[in-house]
């Protein structure tokens, strides 16, 4: 998994680029039976990013630290959480460092490794309901920044970061809108039930594509943002702005207020789109969060 990291993210680099991820070191952590079955992976996301909480398990300055476990619950029947992490989260030279934590069951083939860490590194979902979202950071050049934009309409291109993929399988809901193109949709076709909807031709090929950042449509904003996430490795950490987010805080820190990225998958693998979501603030001293 972690080659795939490096070739996925290597695809929007110039040829000649090294790899920028290659495996630093595996560890097998004995933490308790709570971090082997994971019953709550948003508390849990929020614990493991909290500096010096769980021995051998704390993240690392210039590092990114992927924490395997055998299962994580999902928030309903049959889901479980395929993976979490921060999004945009820089290895500023002085930082903590950043973490995804993975479900031990997701398949390779997936590149559900490639799309957390597309998440650390500032990539937001591509496809699904829109969504307001900027990249920007001071210590890059202005060109860097990005006014995200989802999918435009369906294609034959499968993203990393989401597919709104037109492929020539019916909806299996009843009722749905189909098209003479549309192909009687088999519960046991592999990960064959693409909910299309209107303005597909269903004319995509059966077997979708090889999973890639560099689709047309976003390779230009996923380029510009690893850019500058590449950039800021080599800065010290900006200083906070202190401003008042809480009554009961009166000088909490806002870094801005982290947006937690949770992908959720059900029982069979079939992918459903998870959200990023603002959710908490940092606390004043920078340490943990509130």
């Amino acid at each position: 998994m972690v080659e795939d990291l490096a070739k996925d993210f290597g695809q929007l680099l110039p040829k000649e680029t090294k790899p920028i991820f290659t495996m630093g070191q595996y560890q097998e952590v004995n933490a308790g039976q709570g971090f082997f079955v994971i019953e709550h992976g948003h508390a849990t996301a929020q614990k493991l990013h909290m500096p010096h909480t769980v021995s051998g398990c704390s993240l690392r300055a210039g590092r990114l630290m992927v924490w395997v476990a055998n299962h994580i619950a999902g928030h309903s029947r049959n889901t479980y959480l395929a993976g979490t992490t921060y999004l945009d989260r820089p290895l500023y030279a002085d930082g903590l460092g950043a973490g995804v934590l993975l479900h031990g069951g997701v398949a390779r083939q997936g590149h559900r490794l490639s799309h957390e860490v597309g998440h650390v590194v500032g990539f937001h979902h591509v496809a699904g309901p829109p969504i307001h979202y900027t990249y920007q950071h001071s210590g890059c050049p202005a060109e860097l920044r990005v006014e995200w934009a989802m999918m435009s309409g369906p294609s034959c291109d499968v993203n990393i970061m989401g597919e709104w993929y037109d492929g020539p399988y019916c909806c299996p809901v009843k009722g749905a809108v189909t098209s003479a193109n549309c192909l009687k949709n088999k519960p046991k076709v592999p990960q064959g039930t693409f909910c299309c909807g209107v303005g597909c031709t269903h004319k995509c090929p059966k077997e979708r594509p090889e999973m890639t950042f560099k689709t047309p449509e976003h390779k230009d904003a996923l380029y510009r943002i690893l850019r500058c996430w590449l950039i800021l490795r080599e800065q010290p950490k900006p200083s906070p702005n202190a401003t008042l987010l809480f009554v009961k805080v009166q000088h909490a820190v806002q870094e801005p207020a982290p947006i937690l990225c949770e992908d959720v998958e059900t029982e069979l693998g079939v992918p459903v789109t998870g959200p990023c979501n603002v959710w908490a603030a940092w606390n004043p001293n920078g340490q943990g969060l509130i």
